[in-house]
């Protein structure tokens, strides 16, 4: 709050926009939806006065993971479509990989399994070939976990434990133990 105050009378509207992006982060890491929204939605104004893109998209990333976290699936999808549409326009791959994996978390929610799936797969593709191992073994946990609601145990076994084989390679003891968890 200091470092915005101080920004803002400072003039500095770049800074004190990243501020207001962090000072949500917080909030929301600590479970204060009202708090983490207003202030995504200052920062948010405040990125499209600015023109700022890529912050925009960020923040939309971010106002979308608390409405799901609120349960407001449809506000979630359609708040996490537009983060997306900027993310491909600016070519950030990695933000748009974890943008639909968001996407597809939202869909599985909703019982759009199929739907679900395949925005995964995208996702998870992406990832593949972004080389980001750590993301695509959360991705495929995810497709395991909605091949489960489908009652296709065989294919979520497998995405599974394709999950988990990552997260061993690269030393992630703790997420293995939780995707070993889910296996049973």
């Amino acid at each position: 709050e200091l470092a915005l105050a101080a920004q803002e009378a400072l003039g500095e509207k770049v800074g004190a926009a990243a501020t207001l992006g962090n000072i949500g982060l917080v909030h929301e890491r600590l479970g204060n939806w009202a708090e983490a929204m207003s202030a995504y939605g200052r920062a948010l104004t405040q990125q499209e006065a600015l023109r700022d893109h890529a912050g925009a998209a960020k923040t939309l990333s971010n106002i979308g993971n608390v409405q799901y976290a609120l349960g407001d699936n449809e506000k979630a999808l359609l708040t996490y479509e537009r983060a997306l549409l900027s993310l491909e326009s600016l070519g950030d791959k990695a933000g748009a990989a974890q943008t639909l994996g968001n996407i597809g978390l939202v869909h599985s929610r909703l019982g759009n399994y199929a739907k679900a799936l395949s925005t995964l797969e995208r996702a998870l593709t992406t990832q593949q070939g972004l080389g980001d191992k750590a993301s695509a073994a959360l991705t495929l946990s995810n497709i395991g976990s909605v091949h489960y609601a489908m009652q296709d145990n065989e294919k979520a076994l497998s995405a599974k434990e394709r999950a988990l084989a990552i997260l061993e390679a690269l030393g992630e003891r703790g997420r293995a133990a939780g995707t070993l968890a889910d296996i049973g």
